[in-house]
């Protein structure tokens, strides 16, 4: 027996129908966009209307979508980065911890441990003190003596220069006329620095020395007291040297507490 096989021709009628029907429409909408305003078309402007609200309704929905997708892929990438950058800080401050403690572990087996500090109120400093100098309520009586290391925080700001029994006035290095030894912090140069008052300093060095901008400078020894920062650098074609510019990263105005170093002398030299 033969079977008749079962054409597939009028299945695809109505989905060819549509699409033609798309078609025409679309073709209809686009030539009454390019004749003139659909106001003025009557009949195929009320029938048009739905379908062009339609197609807005559309495009406006699709260009916000993909605005949002667009933010978020920013957003994506800049999370990423940003997570990548803190993990890096982190492994560095690691390192540097590791370091530190090795570096501390190292001076107490070779018998040079940090010296202790001991911690002092400021009474009174500039502008209420004599200029560039710092009444502090501690002397004497903690067996603080002239010469004794003044620190704020990690920076190294003066020295005793006069010792009672319950306060000590203390001379800054920035005070002007005084100079002192200090360390550049990547070339481990050293060089004398002279204070110009107000936290500034200036140093001396030959053209052919190199220095940087934002470059710290330190004071020589095995504990890295933080001096100052280059903040200009003068060179002038005519002369030999050139002038570098520093300042405290402290503002000596709003210092409320220092440490005293009892075992530490750094006896600045006054210039004449």
């Amino acid at each position: 027996m033969t079977y008749l096989l079962k054409s597939s021709v009028k299945k695809r009628k109505p989905l060819r129908f549509s699409i033609l029907l798309l078609v025409f429409f679309g073709v209809v909408l686009i030539g009454l966009r390019l004749i003139g305003p659909l106001e003025k078309r009557g009949a195929l402007y009320t029938v048009a209307t739905p379908f062009w609200k339609i197609s807005d309704f559309v495009l406006e929905k699709t260009t916000a979508m993909r605005a949002a997708f667009a933010s978020k892929e920013i957003l994506e990438k800049e999370n990423k980065t940003l997570r990548l950058e803190k993990e890096s800080f982190l492994f560095e401050w690691l390192y540097i911890d590791k370091i530190k403690a090795e570096n501390e572990e190292l001076k107490r087996m070779l018998g040079r441990e940090k010296p202790e500090e001991v911690l002092a109120a400021v009474l009174s400093g500039p502008p209420e003190s004599a200029y560039d100098t710092l009444v502090i309520d501690a002397g004497l009586s903690l067996g603080f003596q002239k010469g004794n290391l003044v620190l704020s925080g990690v920076s190294a700001i003066g020295v005793l220069e006069e010792v009672y029994k319950h306060t000590s006035l203390v001379r800054l290095f920035s005070s002007s006329g005084t100079s002192l030894p200090a360390r550049f912090g990547t070339s481990d140069l050293r060089v004398q620095m002279y204070g110009k008052g107000g936290g500034n300093f200036e140093i001396s060095l030959p053209k052919d020395m190199e220095a940087e901008i934002g470059e710290n400078i330190f004071l020589p020894g095995m504990d890295n007291y933080l001096l100052a920062t280059i903040e200009t650098i003068t060179d002038k074609d005519t002369e030999a040297f050139k002038t570098l510019l520093l300042r405290s990263e402290i503002t000596l105005s709003t210092v409320r507490f220092v440490t005293v170093v009892p075992q530490v002398f750094v006896p600045p030299r006054l210039e004449l």
